[in-house]
C-alpha cells in the first residue's frame, strides 16, 4: 500500500480507475440485459436441437457468455448453423454488440477517467496562464499611460 502512495503514475492510475467504476457498472448493468435478452431468444430457437448449448436458461447463459468473450464462438455458431442456417444473424449480432461495442465502451470509460486527471491539471493551467496575461495586459496598459505621460510633459 506505501507503493501505491509513493509513486504518483500508480497512484494516479488506481484513483482512476476507482473513479470510473460507477460507469463500468452501468456498462455491466446494460450488458447482462443484453445477455439477458439474447439468452430468452437462443433458448426459444434452439432449446429443441441443441440441449446441451441452449437447453436450458442458465446453459443458454452460459453459451452466451462463452460467446460474449469469442470463446470458441465459432465451433458454436457452426453446429447451430447445420440446423438453422440463418442462426448467424443471431450469433453475429449478439457479438457485435456485446464483445465489440460494450466490452470497448469499459476501455473507453477508464482511459477517459485516466486522461481526466491530465486535463484537470492542464485547465489549472491554462486558467493560471490567462490570470497572468490579464495582469500583464494590465501592467503593459498602465505602461502605456506612464510613456504617454512622460512625452507630454517633453
Amino acid at each position: 500500500m506505501r507503493l501505491l502512495g509513493s509513486v504518483k503514475n500508480l497512484r494516479i492510475l488506481m484513483a482512476s480507475i476507482g473513479k470510473s467504476l460507477p460507469n463500468i457498472g452501468w456498462i455491466f448493468l446494460l450488458l447482462m440485459f443484453f445477455n439477458v435478452i439474447y439468452t430468452v431468444i437462443g433458448t426459444l430457437l434452439f432449446a429443441g436441437d441443441f440441449p446441451e448449448l441452449f437447453g436450458r436458461l442458465h446453459l443458454s447463459f452460459y453459451t452466451m457468455i462463452e460467446l460474449m468473450t469469442l470463446e470458441g464462438w465459432n465451433d458454436t455458431a457452426r453446429v447451430v448453423m447445420t440446423e438453422y442456417p440463418y442462426a448467424w444473424i443471431f450469433f453475429l449480432s449478439y457479438i457485435a454488440i456485446t464483445a465489440n461495442i460494450l466490452l470497448n465502451a469499459v476501455a473507453g470509460v477508464i482511459v477517459d477517467c485516466i486522461m481526466s486527471p491530465g486535463t484537470e491539471e492542464s485547465k489549472e493551467r491554462e486558467i493560471d496562464m490567462i490570470a497572468r496575461q490579464d495582469e500583464m495586459a494590465k501592467n503593459i496598459e498602465r505602461l502605456e499611460a506612464k510613456i504617454d505621460e512622460l512625452t507630454k510633459r517633453l
